[in-house]
């Protein structure tokens, strides 16, 4: 009865026999080790308050850029998988900003930064793929599939040395891509230019054989449909080989699976089709170019040579003019990667974030001394409890055994 009265003095409530919580009895816990709780939080508060002031700032500069565009890209996308191959990069994307990222992060341009900034040094990397790793933490890359622009940022605690790095970034990736353009149209240049002197000399040797079929014959005139079923045969037959020449030189700096490649394929494909319709006699009697199954026998071996003629000057006008691009495009280089903003020095670090840091810590430290207060308050029950002491008493003897044993 005593026990009981002075519960109700100290403003406890009966608790029912269903143990049911009363709101005031959790509020009276409260006030009970309010000193408990205020100084927890306040501690917390104030040390997090410290250690966020002690906490190195961190700045990120912000640069931004458009890649080119379209057909004048240099890196478009065909090339572009090409590209990322050629710097060990195994990579598979949709458009050529995508391409440009992954270059972005690719060795040369990585390595670059590294011995650029002496980055090894501040890092205290051991070795390059540390400082590799090191480089890509702080490395920040964003693109707006939507436009294309390409966001590159860097994190330093140097607010100046952050936006040199990211310009950097940029300068790197100009080079790399002057570098593998220049290197695609030299390839494509030497190769054409091969392709061409073979093809010059196969024309004036067919030029030959018509002169000299003329000299022994005399001229033959055919007729109209006749030299429009040559001049398609020879038209197809000089299509197909120089998109095997074409498909040759993708050869030696694209592999099966890229998308231009494959395309090449697709398109050989189509013209050998076609090419074999022609020579077949497919076509209905309805066509305007007659049949080569229908010319008189006497003028086939001339039709031959004849053919042959126009097959060469088609291959030599088109391999002149895929040798006078790929010169063109040799002499100009790549395609200007236009900055739309350069990095500057930024005011604002990115960390640590104080304001955020410290309501977090503060509120983390309230509940934790709510609960600190409660556990306190359930032990001062059990302990005022017979059973629970008796419970008390053993777990205490367990403790103290199996501190025993360990000591």
């Amino acid at each position: 009865m005593v026990e009981n009265q002075e519960k109700n003095n100290l403003g406890y409530q009966n608790v029912s026999d269903d143990d049911e919580i009363n709101l005031l009895d959790l509020f009276i816990v409260l006030l009970k080790h309010k000193k408990l709780i205020f100084s927890i939080t306040f501690g917390v508060a104030v040390l997090s308050i410290i250690i966020s002031l002690l906490m190195t700032p961190v700045y990120e500069a912000k640069t931004t850029l458009m890649p080119p565009q379209g057909a004048e890209s240099s890196l478009s996308s065909a090339f572009a998988q090409t590209a990322a191959a050629a710097v060990g990069l195994g990579i598979s994307a949709k458009n050529p900003s995508e391409i440009y990222e992954n270059l972005l992060k690719s060795d040369f341009v990585v390595d670059r930064i590294i011995k650029q900034f002496n980055l090894m040094k501040l890092y205290k990397a051991k070795n390059i793929d540390s400082a590799r790793t090191a480089v890509l933490k702080h490395l920040d890359v964003q693109v707006d599939t939507k436009t294309g622009i390409i966001t590159v940022g860097y994190k330093d605690k140097n607010p100046v040395r952050s936006a040199q790095i990211a310009n950097a970034f940029v300068a790197a990736l100009r080079d790399l891509n002057n570098h593998l353009a220049i290197t695609k149209a030299s390839i494509d240049r030497k190769f054409f230019e091969s392709e061409l002197k073979k093809a010059y000399i196969k024309l004036v040797e067919a030029e030959k054989n018509v002169e000299n079929f003329q000299k022994k014959t005399g001229v033959i005139e055919l007729g109209e449909q006749t030299k429009a079923s040559i001049a398609s045969i020879a038209n197809l037959k000089a299509q197909i080989a120089v998109q095997e020449a074409q498909i040759a030189a993708m050869g030696t700096y694209a592999t099966p699976n890229n998308p231009a490649y494959q395309k090449a394929q697709a398109t050989l494909s189509s013209l050998r089709s076609q090419l074999s319709a022609l020579e077949s006699n497919t076509n209905n009697s309805n066509n305007a170019i007659t049949p080569l199954g229908k010319i008189p026998s006497f003028y086939g071996k001339y039709i031959n040579v004849v053919g042959e003629l126009g097959f060469r000057k088609t291959v030599y006008e088109m391999l002149l003019k895929l040798y006078e691009e790929a010169a063109v495009k040799e002499a100009k280089g790549a395609s200007l990667i236009q900055v739309i903003d350069k990095a500057t020095p930024p005011q604002i670090r990115i960390s640590p974030k104080r304001a955020l840091i410290v309501i977090v810590s503060t509120f983390a430290a309230f509940f934790l001394s709510i609960f600190i207060a409660f556990f306190k308050e359930f032990i001062e029950k059990a302990s005022q409890d017979e059973e629970n002491k008796e419970r008390m008493q053993l777990i205490k003897q367990y403790a103290s055994l199996r501190k025993k044993k360990n000591q």
